[in-house]
């Protein structure tokens, strides 16, 4: 009888154990949803910056290259162009920006702290305007590649408006600003999966239409989580999608500290 009643005093231990346990497990979970939920729009994009690598790492990159296709699309589902070139970022010593064509076309652009060079076969570009667009495309070109870490530079401003569905997952919304914005200056939005923090999409207004650019693949051949495959559609005044304008694709990463 007596080690039958401490069999029962242990059955009873164990239970209650187990009973706070999993109280204590159920306020911990839900600490933490409650913590997720009150994370500033800053603090989001820190997040996904350690995410896709690391903050830090990425700040001892000293040069940064990798392979780019783009395929455009006219409304109709036709092809208006395909492009591929190799880009070359270094950040240390010197600070460059250099696109050349893989292809036939026979075009490079290099930005060199602040002085722009364009060559077209091989003979130097000295019209102004194409010199801007040069400007443009290799500005741009390094934007998109730097994100969501070019978010944290100095001055950009971020607005966490909520947490918005899409395709039955929940994603944050943020809003980014920048200091020479104005009131016809394009309006960036950028998305962050609310499970994993990873950059999913994100929508850009301009004068003339609305993009939606959804991150459909990464590559992890190195310690990063680059784009491997996007995706860009003209949505309506609805945000709805109306066609396909353009796919990307990017390979042959390489980092160098």
């Amino acid at each position: 009888m007596k080690s039958l009643m401490m069999t029962i005093a242990g059955i009873i231990t164990i239970k209650s154990h187990i009973k706070t346990g999993v109280l204590g497990f159920g306020f911990l979970f839900l600490f933490n949803c409650e913590a997720n939920s009150n994370l500033t729009a800053k603090e989001i994009v820190e997040k996904s910056c350690e995410v896709h690598g690391g903050i830090d790492k990425w700040g001892s990159i000293k040069s940064l290259s990798f392979d780019k296709s783009t395929r455009l699309y006219l409304e109709d589902g036709t092809v208006e162009s395909d492009l591929n070139q190799n880009q070359v970022i270094t950040f240390k010593p010197r600070y460059t920006i250099k696109i050349r064509s893989l292809d036939d076309s026979k075009i490079s652009m290099v930005y060199d702290e602040g002085y722009i060079r364009k060559r077209v076969n091989g003979q130097l570009v000295t019209d102004s305007l194409e010199l801007l667009r040069a400007r443009n495309s290799l500005m741009a070109a390094e934007y998109v590649i730097k994100q969501p870490f070019a978010l944290l530079d100095e001055g950009v401003e971020l607005q966490l408006l909520g947490v918005k569905k899409i395709k039955d997952r929940e994603y944050y919304e943020i809003r980014v600003s920048y200091p020479d914005e104005k009131p016809d200056s394009d309006k960036w939005f950028y998305y962050f999966d609310k499970e994993d923090l990873t950059f999913s999409f994100n929508k850009v207004e301009l004068s003339d239409h609305t993009s939606w650019v959804e991150n459909q693949s990464f590559d992890e051949s190195t310690d990063f989580k680059f784009y491997s495959r996007r995706k860009s559609y003209r949505l309506n005044a609805e945000g709805e999608k109306t066609f396909l304008r353009a796919e990307y694709y990017y390979r042959n990463f390489k980092v160098i500290y």
